[in-house]
């Protein structure tokens, strides 16, 4: 599970220190987004955040930006 660090004020990006699965395959997630089942979210790799919509946004995603420990 990806542990939030902060988000960039745009809504579309957000840091965390540990990347997720995808939770439609066994990638890296890079997004972290509602889906096209009725709202629910999901951590999802490239590919399958393109096929639930592909979209980032306050209340519809973020890109998950991994970052170190200090």
């Amino acid at each position: 599970m990806a542990k939030s660090f902060g988000s960039k004020p745009s809504g579309t990006e957000t840091e965390v220190f540990d990347i997720s699965k995808c939770q439609f395959c066994d990638k890296d997630a890079e997004y972290d987004a509602s889906t096209a089942f009725g709202g629910s979210w999901a951590y999802m790799c490239k590919g399958h955040w393109m096929m639930q919509n592909g979209r980032v946004g306050f209340g519809i995603g973020q890109k998950l930006i991994k970052i170190n420990r200090e």
